[in-house]
């Protein structure tokens, strides 16, 4: 059973994302969120994330990475 990753598709082009790649990105994958020059996937196929990398030539993917942060305890003094 594959684990389901979430991978950050960044547009490198100029102007807008184009519709049609943001469009193709919701039929393939998960779209958990996006932004103005982002989109957050989740998949759980390599196979369709190699699509996706072959077909979006003016996009750069990286894997989510979670970096736990320190809780804070707050002293009153």
């Amino acid at each position: 059973m594959n684990r389901v990753k979430r991978y950050i598709f960044s547009f490198k082009g100029q102007g807008q994302m184009p519709e049609e790649d943001v469009q193709l990105l919701h039929d393939c994958a998960h779209v958990v969120d996006a932004s103005r020059r982002a989109v957050l996937v989740e998949t759980d196929t390599r196979k369709i994330l190699n699509e996706l990398t072959a077909r979006l030539t003016d996009w750069s993917v990286s894997e989510e990475k979670y970096i736990p942060l320190p809780s804070v305890q707050y002293r009153v003094r």
